[in-house]
């Protein structure tokens, strides 16, 4: 699945926003983000697990750091998604859990806006 959240074609793309329920920031695009990109073991959210995680920090349009982790999802992962992603059980086999794994994600992230 690929998502917009900002509209990249009108006349002011300078403004991205973010921040919890309810609250609304501003943050310009030369301000620190962070894009992000998971693999799954499938497409369904209610029982299909991550297995990868990957990250970059961006500071005026320049990649100033990256975050990449394996997870074990603690289930076997279907043939199709080895053929889709290159992961394979043997891959995430010594991966650390979801719990770890996103934790470890989120320090890296910090405070910065995900894109």
């Amino acid at each position: 699945m690929e998502a917009y959240f900002v509209n990249d074609t009108a006349a002011d793309t300078s403004k991205v926003l973010f921040g919890p329920r309810g609250a609304i920031k501003h943050s310009a695009f030369n301000d620190e983000y962070c894009v992000f990109d998971i693999e799954t073991t499938g497409l369904y959210k209610k029982t299909c697990k991550i297995i990868e995680i990957a990250a970059a920090l961006l500071k005026n349009g320049e990649v100033c750091d990256k975050f990449q982790t394996y997870v074990n999802p603690k289930c076997a992962i279907p043939d199709k998604i080895t053929e889709l992603t290159g992961i394979t059980n043997a891959t995430v086999a010594d991966a650390p859990e979801i719990d770890v794994a996103l934790g470890k994600f989120l320090d890296f992230v910090g405070e910065r806006p995900f894109v």
